[in-house]
């Protein structure tokens, strides 16, 4: 249920409706010195919203040529060997925050997978890193498995991930509810 003013493709998540929860931890790779993981899962019936999570053991993030952090979580990285590549894969379908293809101003298709910087932050690489990003991922995917995957180039890092199926995902997005109703027209 989406109020009429709000687009579910741009205005993410929908602020009038409380999302349905999924208890659900996927650990996308644990490592000798990098670890990540999906939590936080909030589903409605446009779409899915969730933290990942990124953990470093002291100094193993390394600095760039500008004295930053080696480790980037935005698509428009200088070095693309420092993002964090995070993807979902579904339905024949792949996106990732890689991606070009969810650039503002393109047209996308409604079934199109999108994935969405929300917020977030960290650091502290020296003392061990902590990185926690919220994304939106819409469509939410109905059937099937739902494959969460991260690769990190400049941290060696190969492709790592973890499945949920996505009845998990609709079963918490039917227990989405509306906030509030609009008054009635004057």
């Amino acid at each position: 249920m989406v109020p009429a003013d709000e687009d579910p493709r741009w205005d993410f998540p929908p602020r009038s409706v409380m999302p349905g929860l999924v208890p659900e931890r996927l650990v996308l790779l644990s490592g000798p010195t990098v670890a990540a993981w999906a939590e936080s899962f909030r589903a409605w019936t446009q779409g899915l919203e969730f933290d990942l999570c990124v953990a470093t053991a002291p100094d193993a993030v390394a600095r760039n040529d500008y004295g930053g952090l080696a480790i980037e979580f935005d698509r428009r990285s200088e070095k693309k060997a420092d993002l964090f590549e995070l993807g979902i894969s579904t339905g024949g379908q792949e996106t990732s925050n890689a991606s070009e293809a969810t650039w503002p101003g393109r047209h996308m298709e409604p079934t199109e997978l999108m994935l969405q910087p929300q917020n977030g932050g960290g650091g502290d690489a020296e003392n061990g890193g902590y990185w926690r990003i919220t994304w939106w991922l819409t469509p939410l995917p109905t059937t099937g498995p739902v494959e969460f995957w991260c690769r990190w180039e400049g941290g060696g890092i190969a492709r790592s991930s973890a499945t949920i199926n996505a009845t998990t995902l609709t079963r918490a997005a039917s227990d989405a509810s509306p906030l509030w109703t609009a008054p009635p027209p004057n």
